[in-house]
């Protein structure tokens, strides 16, 4: 499944996503990820190299008029920006693995068929969690200021 592959920090699963099926981008996965869109998946896991590429508009497709919903809000009515500060003993990694008693970061687990490192992502600690809100902020101000096509329909 794709959320929980994501949420294991496949980058190429994310990848091929952005790459191949950018026009299910938006999708929400029910169940154990709350109606959670990528990402906010993301965001909720500190995965900032992941939320680097997700929005970066190079990565799409140009054959996809699809844009990235970074307002949405899932079933608990909260946006990327607050599940940027998700407790790491609350995220996906977190509540499966368990959390590293010396770090305190989310244990984790590589995904199968991950072979190459660089498609691996670990969880987020608290600088990788800052740099996410900081991201997702800039993204808001950009597209409030310049009027970019990302869906503010949540607002």
């Amino acid at each position: 499944m794709i959320a929980e592959r994501v949420c294991q920090g496949s980058m190429k699963q994310l990848r091929d996503q952005v790459i191949l099926d950018f026009k299910y981008v938006n999708r929400r996965y029910r169940g154990i990820y709350a109606n959670n869109t990528l990402l906010q998946l993301i965001c909720q896991e500190g995965f900032y190299d992941m939320l680097v590429f997700l929005m970066d508009e190079k990565n799409h497709s140009v054959l996809d008029d699809q844009v990235l919903d970074i307002v949405g809000r899932n079933e608990r009515d909260r946006t990327s920006l607050h599940l940027c500060f998700t407790p790491p003993s609350l995220t996906y990694n977190g509540q499966k693995y368990g959390i590293d008693s010396d770090t305190g970061l989310p244990n984790c687990q590589r995904p199968d068929g991950i072979e190459v490192q660089q498609d691996w992502i670990k969880p987020g600690g608290p600088r990788m969690r800052e740099k996410c809100v900081a991201h997702v902020c800039i993204m808001l101000v950009v597209c409030y200021l310049s009027c970019i096509p990302y869906i503010f329909i949540s607002l």
